[in-house]
C-alpha cells in the first residue's frame, strides 16, 4: 500500500510552480507498477464510488476491472497507463491515469489519486500528460466518460476546458453505469503547467 506522503509536505498543499512530476510509463513486465494501481484503485474508488453506487456494483467493478490480472489484459489490448508521483517521494506512486489512442482522439478511460493527497495538482499533471500523447500522435481531442452523479469529477474535468457532450447508460455485467461523455478540443500548443512534468522509464 502507498505510503503518507513524508510529514514535512501538506498532503493538500498545491504543487510549487519549481516542483518537478514524475510520471511513469507502465510496462507489463514491470510487476510492481501494476500492483500499484491495483492498490490505488482498491483504496480510491470506495471513497469516489461509495456515495453513488452500491455495495455489489463497486465489488463488481474492482473485479473486473482492476485485479492484477485485468489490469494486464488491458495494457496487452493497447490501454496505456501511467503513474504520478510526489516530488518530495519519488519511489512511492500515488495516482494513475489510463487512455487508449483511437483514429480520430483520446479516450482517457481512469484517472485516479490516492484520496490522502488530492488537492495538489496532480490530477491536471496526469492530465496534462494524456493531452501531451494526444498531441503526439495528432489526436486534438480527447474525450472521456464520467458517473453523471460524481460531480467533483465532472467540475474537474469543466474547470480544465471539458464540454458536457451527451449522457449515455451502459450495461456493466448485471449493473449499468449512468455516464457523462465528456470533450476537450486541444490546441496546436499546450498551455504550460506550473510545475515540471519528467517522463520516467517503467523500472526505475
Amino acid at each position: 500500500m502507498p505510503a503518507a506522503p513524508p510529514s514535512h509536505s501538506s498532503p493538500h498543499a498545491p504543487l510549487s510552480a519549481t516542483a518537478e512530476v514524475v510520471i511513469r510509463r507502465v510496462s507489463v513486465a514491470h510487476g510492481d507498477d501494476i500492483r500499484a494501481i491495483h492498490t490505488l484503485a482498491h483504496k480510491s474508488w470506495p471513497v469516489t464510488f461509495g456515495p453513488i453506487l452500491s455495495e455489489a456494483q463497486l465489488a463488481y467493478e474492482l473485479e473486473t476491472h482492476y485485479t492484477e490480472a485485468a489490469i494486464v489484459r488491458q495494457l496487452h489490448a493497447g490501454q496505456q497507463y501511467a503513474l504520478v508521483f510526489l516530488p518530495d517521494a519519488p519511489t512511492v506512486p500515488v495516482g494513475f491515469c489510463a487512455w487508449t489512442i483511437e483514429p480520430k482522439y483520446v479516450v482517457l478511460h481512469k484517472l485516479y489519486l490516492d484520496p490522502d493527497i488530492k488537492g495538489r495538482g496532480l490530477g491536471r499533471a496526469l492530465m496534462a500528460f494524456v493531452e501531451t500523447q494526444a498531441r503526439h500522435t495528432d489526436r486534438l481531442e480527447v474525450r472521456l466518460n464520467v458517473n453523471r452523479h460524481n460531480e467533483g469529477a465532472i467540475g474537474f474535468y469543466k474547470h480544465l476546458g471539458f464540454e458536457a457532450l451527451y449522457e449515455v447508460d451502459l450495461p456493466s455485467g448485471p449493473f449499468q453505469r449512468n455516464d457523462l461523455v465528456m470533450a476537450k478540443a486541444l490546441s496546436a500548443d499546450p498551455k504550460k503547467v506550473p510545475f515540471k512534468l519528467t517522463e520516467q522509464v517503467s523500472g526505475y
